[in-house]
């Protein structure tokens, strides 16, 4: 009993094995010569780039000329985003294989570009209600030094006295 069930999954197998053979040739619109065969990203709604790339580039590039427009030098947010993003194009840009950059950036870069387009949202919401901007009336905060604020931590009394 035991031999033909071994048997038997050991054909099952092998038939699984011929089908996928003869598959491969339905996937060849994505396999990318420095990635391999890549069939799923295995996240959802996130499908396969064939040309991830150059597509995670010139997402990348159109966010760092949205903030360099339209955000400006002295806004906080203005500085992360380029630093991110240009940190993103220089890998991109590198002789490093996708599988490589992934790992680097613990992401796929299917999941980068829509996390550059997603920027892009943030980009126009931020020139939108300009954060960096102080209501009118209101006086520019006082920026301490780690001196000033152990000093007025010592002094403030605790709750309830």
């Amino acid at each position: 009993m035991l031999r033909a069930l071994t048997n038997s999954c050991r054909s099952r197998l092998s038939s699984i094995a011929a089908v996928q053979q003869q598959a491969l040739p339905a996937f060849a619109g994505c396999v990318i010569p420095y990635r391999g065969l890549k069939e799923t990203t295995g996240l959802v709604g996130v499908p396969v780039d064939p040309n991830a790339r150059e597509n995670l580039l010139k997402a990348s590039q159109r966010v760092l000329d949205a903030v360099a427009t339209r955000i400006p030098t002295e806004a906080y947010y203005r500085f992360t985003v380029e630093e991110v993003f240009n940190y993103w194009v220089d890998l991109l840009k590198s002789p490093l294989k996708d599988e490589e950059i992934e790992e680097k950036l613990s992401a796929q870069l299917e999941e980068l570009i829509k996390m550059a387009n997603d920027e892009m949202i943030c980009v126009d919401l931020m020139e939108e209600h300009r954060p960096w901007e102080l209501p009118e009336g209101q006086p520019k905060p006082r920026i301490v030094t780690w001196d000033e604020a152990e000093e007025i931590h010592k002094n403030q009394k605790p709750p309830g006295q």
